[in-house]
Formats: structure tokens, C-alpha cells, sequence
């Protein structure tokens, strides 16, 4: 009798692993889409043809390396964002391809090449070496 009783407690317990690992939140490889990758820069060029055209961003390389253009196309199925005030008190409100100038720096949600989420944060911070120079 107790070795019926072990043997169902562990046939449960393998369905319930089996069940687990075949939930689609789990999924590993094939079954999950690939998602974007993203890219924070400074716009160094919009090439605005109405709902397509291109955004090259100039993105900071990583410690002390060389900076790098990168250029996103933009499809009408490319959504805007302009997120704007302090930290903690941020606000997010919609935006279009028009409001996209070079200088602003923005986060780029890509798929491959072609940018999927535009996020524009605001205009790029001056360096303070600049900055004094100018006094």
C-alpha cells in the first residue's frame, strides 16, 4: 500500500514539472519572438520623407571606446513618445515622426534596422569642457 502511495505522489509530481515546463510563459528557443533591442543617442540626422525616412543616431561607445552613427528606418508602424519634466516626475505624451530634430537625444526600440518605438527625452547635455570654454 505504501509503495502505491510513493508511486502516485511522484507521478503527480512529474506531471506537475511536465506541465510547468510546458507553459507558454516558460517557452525557451523557437517558441519566444525575438524582442528589440534598444539604443539611447544623440540624433545626428532625421531624413523625413512623411511616414518613413531614416534617423541616424550617434550612439557613446562603451569605456573609451570610439562613438558610433547608427541608422534606423522608420515605417508608419514606427510609434513616437516625448517624455519630458524631472526625474520622479516624468510625463509621457504622444509624438510624430516631425518632432524628431538632431540634437535631441532619444531611445531607440529597434527591430533589425527599423526602429519599432522612438522615445524622445530632450535635447542632448552640452559637456562642461564646452561649457566653460564659452565664458
Amino acid at each position: 500500500m505504501r509503495t502505491l502511495r510513493v508511486a502516485l505522489v511522484l507521478t503527480v509530481a512529474l506531471a506537475l514539472a511536465a506541465a510547468a515546463s510546458a507553459a507558454p510563459g516558460n517557452a525557451k528557443g523557437k517558441g519566444k519572438g525575438k524582442k528589440g533591442h534598444g539604443v539611447h543617442g544623440v540624433v545626428a540626422k532625421v531624413d523625413n520623407d512623411g511616414n518613413h525616412g531614416t534617423i541616424t543616431v550617434k550612439v557613446k561607445a562603451k569605456k573609451g571606446g570610439t562613438a558610433a552613427e547608427k541608422t534606423f528606418k522608420v515605417t508608419k508602424g514606427t510609434t513616437f513618445q516625448r517624455v519630458s519634466g524631472k526625474k520622479g516626475e516624468k510625463q509621457t505624451g504622444s509624438a510624430v515622426f516631425a518632432d524628431v530634430k538632431a540634437g535631441e537625444r532619444v531611445a531607440i526600440v529597434a527591430r533589425g534596422d527599423v526602429a519599432e518605438k522612438v522615445t524622445i527625452t530632450g535635447k542632448a547635455k552640452k559637456k562642461a569642457k564646452a561649457a566653460k570654454a564659452n565664458k
